[in-house]
């Protein structure tokens, strides 16, 4: 009998210490839109802000309460939290945002009976600028080479502009010692010799690392112009990398 006791209280331990009963361990956090693209909405007229809509998924938990957490895209600075009354009912909420920014977002949900939020992944979008002069979108930058001799990235559009109108791409690089900690405003760019328009077959650079301290931060900026009625409309798009 005292054997079957001490096997009982053993198994027992073995389960707690390795959280075979947490109720948490399977659940999980899908978010729906806004993911990766240009979110369109609805103009607040008095505060003319876009209201966007805000989806997710939650399966195998219940939870007690849960937020809209919003980054800044670049940084990942956390802008602001929005509370949502019922997190496992609502699977959808309106938020009020400033329009043309990029953003990042998840959502983080404290399960029954537990202190410390599950998350989910990390999404981002752009919210569209609605007005009819408005800059074009900004362009979604990709790393395709980063090595000791040199670097490479394209970029593209997440959508055509909506009058039919050929864009201009002009691209700037930092350059020298590593930019960590200076505010994009303070930045000095190098313009790259080349420009590119929406028509070209190629939005894609390549950039000597000789150009960059070897392990340093650095940034590059992909300004999209549009030309209407002979005045010029632009936004910028800036990508954070290290070199090797």
């Amino acid at each position: 009998m005292k054997k079957t006791y001490i096997y009982g209280l053993i198994c027992l331990l073995i389960c707690s210490c390795t959280g075979g009963f947490d109720p948490t361990e399977n659940a999980f956090i899908t978010l729906k839109a806004p993911i990766n693209k240009c979110e369109e909405g609805s103009l607040n007229s008095d505060s003319n802000l876009l209201n966007v809509d805000f989806k997710w998924q939650i399966a195998n938990g219940t939870f007690t309460e849960g937020e809209i957490v919003l980054l800044e895209r670049l940084t990942e600075e956390e802008i602001r939290r929005i509370p949502v009354q019922d997190i496992n009912s609502l699977i959808q909420q309106q938020v009020s945002l400033e329009p043309g920014k990029w953003f990042k977002w998840q959502i983080e949900a404290i399960p029954e009976g537990y202190s410390e939020p599950i998350k989910s992944d990390l999404k981002e979008f752009y919210s569209e600028l609605i007005f009819e002069d408005a800059a074009p979108y900004p362009v979604i930058i990709t790393e395709l080479l980063n090595t000791s001799n040199n670097l490479e990235f394209e970029w593209e559009h997440p959508q055509e502009d909506p009058n039919g109108n050929n864009l201009k791409y002009v691209v700037f690089y930092t350059y020298g010692e590593s930019k960590e900690g200076v505010a994009i405003p303070n930045l000095q760019f190098r313009k790259f010799e080349d420009e590119f328009s929406s028509s070209s077959p190629q939005k894609r650079i390549n950039i000597s690392a000789d150009e960059f301290e070897p392990g340093s931060t650095q940034y590059l900026k992909v300004q999209s112009i549009v030309t209407l009625s002979n005045v010029e409309f632009s936004s910028n798009t800036y990508f954070k990398f290290i070199t090797k």
